[in-house]
Parts: structure tokens; C-alpha cells; sequence
């Protein structure tokens, strides 16, 4: 019995995932319809294609406005070639295909952490003092000046062991239904968006996040030319960098992202022209509707009769009339601030747990997401994959804010396609639509960054070891090396100068 639930419940995630799917691609292919009338689809078919046939002679769309992405971008729009070349599949249905692909990726990375995370915590058998009751008595009790074998602190881990377990996400069967929460959410969240996550590429670059972030601990190098790739796909990935601890671990990582990025970058500038049109490609565009500084156009357009009208530019559409300039150029000062903030909660941050390199990315992408003059719909998408591996890795205090993400990526949906003419027209329903959404991120925006500072930063602008770093430099890492300071499979203890062996590579090492 025991070993049927066991099978029940490890084919449980993969049915849903494959029902849920089923129906999305049924909505792709026109099988079945949303309300609304609009065709999301014709993204893949009509402008995808046409920079396909582009792109495929050597050349980048230069003459088309709505090209504005970086040069790696072109392997997303070119992939569909792997199946058309077949001749079973037109680019269309083999694009929505190979966006199914990387959904069904990201699940299984997804699975396979939350996999290694409830054998991390079910097979250690070592005696243990009284376990605390929260992250504050934790990291009050815990050994200062111990580094984890991933680069955390005695303190961190602690901290972090306690809230998993004050959040069920700790050992035994309440941990590993916490493990599998990332992997419900992605299973939920994706569909919510529709046949429009199908219809754009912003899947396959989400899936590129979320294995560099699960990568990162075990193989650094491979989590930075994931990154760095992922960059050159749709430049977000690279806020994934702003959590990387202050270590040697950390150093690879951006040694590896810097190099891939600056390969692809070389490669595709010498051989197709117009590679880099990308970074002046959006120094005209507007606000976009369905942005969160729109809100402010919706409401005078609504409530005060303002003029202005909305028009297709740049792919997408925006407001245009009197007085846009001034909360564009507003929610580019916003987007600088939080850039500023997110600089100063890394030069504050003093404690890194395993979690945190997914808290920090989760947060980074939803300060620019919130700030920016743009929030397409497929931006979810991001913000589902970020808060899922924030759960899988048991992230402090991420439930809340990725159960927000999850409704907003539902009112998404309604928002556009379905009620998209409401909020072109700025009617009540479309304002309301907008401000419960909008709302909704912001919120997991304030939760998300207030949580981060306050699981990393100090109280104190030092602590007690002088304010230095309370990890160890790039220990515990396969690909990434460390000073002496142990191996992903061996680990070791520094005292008095000298290395030595400390068994499990999980266990703490000793300064």
C-alpha cells in the first residue's frame, strides 16, 4: 500500500500537467475558442514567421520595429526549423510544440529538485540539539562563523531550517509536500495564461532561468552560461545575478555568464548583420496599457476625461496624448530606483541561504516588471517560474507572494485576451481588471523585497566577525572550486590554517 500511494503520488503531478496541457494546446490549435475574438496565435504565424524567413538568410530584421530583442533570440525563432525540416509540421504548430517542450522541462527540473530536496532532509541521521521554533531563535542559537558547504552560513541555514519547518516545508511527510509545491505552481500557473504562453518564446527563456537557478549550488559554471545565454535571449535572466553570493562560487558564476554572453554577443556581430540594433531598438516606445504606470492614464482617461488614445507601436499597444512622456519618463525613474535598491541590498546583505539566490532573482524581476512601461502578458510566465523554484528551494517566506503571482497570472486571462477591448477603451471593467492585477503584483513586489532584506541584512550595519561575509568562498561546488574550504563530495574544515576532511559535503564548515 505504502509503495502504491508512493507511485500514485510521483504520477499525480505529471497527469495534471498533461491534462492541463492537452487543453492549452486544444486553444492553440483553434480546437476550442476564448471569448473575446482575438487570435493570439498570429504572433507565431504571421511576425515570428516572418523573422524566421528573415533571420534563416543570415540577416537580422533591421526595417521591423518589433524587433527589439538581443541577438540569441534568433535560435527561439529559428528552433521551429528542428521540425519543420520533417516536413510533418508547419512552423506554427511546430513553434507551440517546442514551447510544450520547454514547459514539460521546466516541470521536470522542478520534480527533480523537490526530489533531491526531500532526500537531502530524509537522509541524514545525526543527532541534533532541540530544533528552534522559528528563524530568529535559529540563527540566535546557531554557531557564528560556520559556512555551509553551498556557501551559506551556520546561521542561514539554521534560519532557514527552522521556517521551512515552521511552514511545513521542513523534514518528514509535511517536507516533501512542501518540496513539490514549485511543481503544483508551475502546473498551475501556466495554463491560467492561456494559448498566449504557447504563442510566444518567453517559455523557453524562462526555462533557461530556471535551470540556472537549480543548477547554481552543485555546478556554477553551468548556471552562469545558462544565465548568460538566457541574457542574450531576453536580457531579464541576467537580474539572476544580483543574488550570487559574495564568494568564489559567486565569481564563477558571473565569470561563466559574462563569457557566454560575450561569445554569443561576438559570434552573431560578425556573422549577421545588424546583431546589435537591439540596444537602441525601444528608445521610442510609449506606455504600453497593461503596464502598471498606465494605471494612471486609465484613471484620468476614466475619471477626468483625459484625451488621449491608444495605438498599435512597436508590437504592442500604447497610449498616446498629452502628458504620456511624463509618466513614461516617471516609470523609468521608478525602474532606476529599484535598480538602486536592489545594488543596496547587495552591498547590506550579510546572509546567504540556499534559498536566496531564487528569492533575489524573484524579486529583481518583479521590481522591473512592476516599474516598467511595459508588462506584456507572457511576462507572467517569468514571474511563475521564478516563484516556483522559490518553493522548491524553500525560499523564506515566498508562499504569499508567489500565491499572489499565481492570482494575478489568472486575472492575466481576463485581462487579455478576453476583456483586452475593455482595456483598450479604458472602461470600468478594464480599469478594474488592470488595478486588481496590477495591485496584486505590486503587493508580491513589497512582500517579496521586504522578506529578501530581511532574511539577508543584518539589524546592525556589521555583525560581530567585522561585517564580512558569513559564507564560505565558492565552497561545496562541483565545477566552481573552492579555497581549500572542501569539495561538492568531500567538504573540509579550516582551523588553525590548515584543511581538514569533515565527511558529508552537507555539513557545516568551520572557520
Amino acid at each position: 500500500m505504502r509503495g502504491r500511494a508512493r507511485t500514485t503520488g510521483g504520477a499525480g503531478p505529471l497527469l495534471t500537467w498533461a491534462a492541463s496541457r492537452t487543453l492549452v494546446l486544444l486553444y492553440v490549435f483553434k480546437v476550442f475558442t476564448l471569448p473575446g475574438g482575438l487570435d493570439v496565435t498570429t504572433d507565431v504565424s504571421v511576425i515570428y514567421q516572418g523573422w524566421f524567413r528573415t533571420l534563416a538568410e543570415g540577416v537580422f530584421p533591421a526595417d521591423d520595429v518589433t524587433w527589439q530583442y538581443p541577438p540569441a533570440a534568433a535560435l527561439a525563432i529559428l528552433s521551429p526549423a528542428l521540425l519543420t525540416v520533417t516536413g510533418l509540421l508547419d512552423y506554427a504548430p511546430a513553434f507551440s510544440v517546442l514551447a510544450c517542450a520547454a514547459d514539460a522541462l521546466v516541470l521536470v527540473l522542478l520534480l527533480y529538485a523537490s526530489r533531491a530536496g526531500s532526500t537531502a532532509r530524509t537522509g541524514t541521521h545525526r543527532r541534533t540539539p532541540r530544533r528552534a521554533d522559528t528563524p530568529e531563535e535559529a540563527r540566535r542559537d546557531a554557531p557564528r562563523g560556520t559556512v555551509g558547504a553551498d556557501g551559506t552560513d551556520g546561521a542561514a541555514r539554521a534560519a532557514d531550517a527552522a521556517g521551512s519547518a515552521a511552514d511545513g516545508s521542513g523534514n518528514g511527510t509535511a517536507g516533501r509536500r512542501r518540496s513539490r509545491a514549485g511543481a503544483w505552481l508551475w502546473i498551475a500557473g501556466v495554463p491560467l495564461l492561456g494559448p498566449t504562453v504557447y504563442a510566444r518564446y518567453d517559455l523557453m527563456v524562462t526555462a533557461l532561468a530556471v535551470a540556472a537557478l537549480l543548477a547554481a549550488a552543485r555546478h556554477p559554471r553551468t548556471a552562469g552560461a545558462l544565465a548568460g545565454l538566457g541574457a542574450m535571449v531576453k536580457v531579464w535572466p541576467a537580474l539572476l545575478l544580483l543574488g550570487t553570493p559574495r564568494s568564489r562560487t559567486g565569481r564563477t558564476v558571473w565569470t561563466a555568464a559574462l563569457v557566454t554572453a560575450a561569445a554569443l554577443t561576438a559570434g552573431f556581430a560578425l556573422t549577421m548583420p545588424h546583431a546589435l540594433d537591439f540596444l537602441t531598438a525601444q528608445g521610442g516606445r510609449g506606455t504600453e496599457v497593461e503596464s502598471v504606470p498606465a494605471l494612471a492614464l486609465h484613471l484620468a482617461r476614466l475619471l477626468a476625461g483625459w484625451e488621449g488614445t491608444v495605438e498599435l507601436r512597436y508590437g504592442s499597444m500604447e497610449f498616446i496624448g498629452p502628458g504620456v512622456w511624463l509618466v513614461s519618463d516617471a516609470a523609468l525613474a521608478l525602474t532606476v530606483l529599484g535598480f538602486g535598491w536592489l545594488l543596496l541590498w547587495r552591498l547590506r546583505a550579510r546572509t546567504w541561504t540556499p534559498g536566496t539566490l531564487a528569492h533575489a532573482a524573484f524579486a529583481a524581476v518583479l521590481v522591473f516588471t512592476t516599474t516598467s512601461r511595459v508588462l506584456s502578458p507572457q511576462y507572467l510566465v517569468w514571474l511563475v517560474g521564478l516563484a516556483a523554484v522559490c518553493l522548491a528551494v524553500r525560499a523564506a517566506g515566498q508562499a504569499l507572494p508567489a500565491g499572489l503571482v499565481l492570482v494575478a497570472t489568472g486575472l492575466t486571462l481576463l485581462e487579455f485576451p478576453v476583456g483586452f477591448s475593455h482595456v483598450v477603451g479604458s472602461d470600468l471593467t478594464g480599469v478594474t481588471l488592470l488595478l486588481a492585477r496590477n495591485g496584486l503584483l505590486v503587493a508580491a513586489t513589497f512582500l517579496c523585497c521586504a522578506r529578501l532584506w530581511r532574511s539577508t541584512v543584518p539589524r546592525g550595519s556589521r555583525l560581530r566577525h567585522g561585517g564580512g561575509d558569513e559564507h564560505a568562498d565558492g565552497a561545496g561546488s562541483e565545477d566552481g572550486g573552492g579555497d581549500g574550504t572542501g569539495s561538492g563530495d568531500g567538504g573540509g574544515a579550516v582551523a588553525d590554517g590548515r584543511a581538514r576532511p569533515t565527511g558529508s559535503g552537507d555539513e557545516l564548515l568551520t572557520w
